[in-house]
């Protein structure tokens, strides 16, 4: 008789009052000086959120960049006390801070997935007199995540768990 085992790991977030934030107490995915650098490695019009925010609104939008990421279903079993993403040998790899960077400026672009999975359902829209139609019956994958830059997603997918995959164990 087969049996059927799934663990479903969820992180759980414990909200604290502090003086300020350090990687001890809201780590992130990467740096804020790797940030930086990646972003000063693109074209100035692709960063420019990045650049018109402020220090403040910078690390705002990488913590919540990494509470995504936290949230999505990871191969492999966490291993980090801070972040559970199952590091390797050596850390993180670099591709999980891209992403990260890259979901944080689309945060500061006013990027929302909520917003977005409402306006991809809009099957008629008019300005005027031009009407533009949408045959949407789909969500895409990484706005139904919450990740809300496609280029992230296509960092992150690979490191994920197939959601319609079954872990079958035969029970002695």
């Amino acid at each position: 008789m087969p049996i059927f085992n799934e663990t479903v790991v969820t992180p759980l977030y414990l909200s604290h009052s502090c003086e300020g934030y350090t990687q001890a107490t809201d780590p992130i995915y990467g740096t804020m000086s790797g940030a930086e650098n990646y972003f000063r490695s693109k074209i100035k019009n692709t960063v420019r959120p990045w650049i018109d925010a402020d220090d403040d609104d910078r690390m705002a939008a990488l913590r919540e960049a990494t509470r995504r990421i936290e949230a999505l279903c990871f191969l492999g079993t966490p291993v980090g006390t801070l972040l559970h993403f199952p590091t390797e040998e050596f850390g993180t790899p670099d591709q999980i801070h891209l992403a990260c960077y890259e979901i944080a400026l689309r945060l500061l672009d006013d990027i929302n997935p909520d917003t977005e999975s409402d306006n991809l359902s809009v099957t008629s829209q008019g300005y005027a007199g031009g009407r533009t139609s949408y045959d949407r019956s789909f969500v895409q994958d990484h706005i139904r995540q919450g990740i809300p830059s496609a280029y992230a997603w296509s960092i992150l997918r690979p490191y994920l768990r197939d959601p319609t995959a079954i872990k079958l164990r035969r029970g002695d």
